[in-house]
């Protein structure tokens, strides 16, 4: 876990024996192009530390449980101060355009989608390639 609260770890590979893997300045793929999914989600101001948190457990249990995760990052916004926004950002990584596409039409995906639904004040994403 950084200090900041985000977690950054990275799913199983046949190379990894341990489930773990840093990225080494963008080399996690061997110079493959990879899809990269970001999103950031205001929560409402309401939207109580607990139920941001639990939201964000919600989140990274789905780099955990959806196979085609190659990679993910979620954490809490802070300000300068470190003090924590009602603010999440989640990056995820995937080997192919069908792998995010899997990712997004799962159920479990599904599922915390209407929950930051029910949360949410705005929400922004981007889907990308990363050489």
């Amino acid at each position: 876990m950084l200090a900041n609260g985000a977690a950054f770890a990275y799913r199983n590979t046949a190379a990894d024996s341990d489930g773990i893997r840093v990225a080494a300045r963008g080399k996690l793929y061997g110079g493959r192009t990879v899809i990269r999914h970001v999103a950031i989600v205001e929560l409402s101001s309401d939207c109580a530390p607990d139920d941001r948190d639990a939201l964000v457990a919600q989140i990274r249990a789905l780099g955990a449980t959806i196979p085609t995760v190659a990679a993910m990052t979620v954490g809490i916004a802070r300000d300068s101060s470190g003090q924590a926004l009602n603010r999440i950002c989640l990056v995820s990584d995937h080997r192919t355009w069908d792998d995010l596409d899997t990712y997004l039409r799962d159920p479990a995906h599904q599922a915390v989608a209407r929950e930051v639904g029910r949360l949410r004040e705005s929400a922004m994403g981007a889907d990308f390639e990363v050489r």
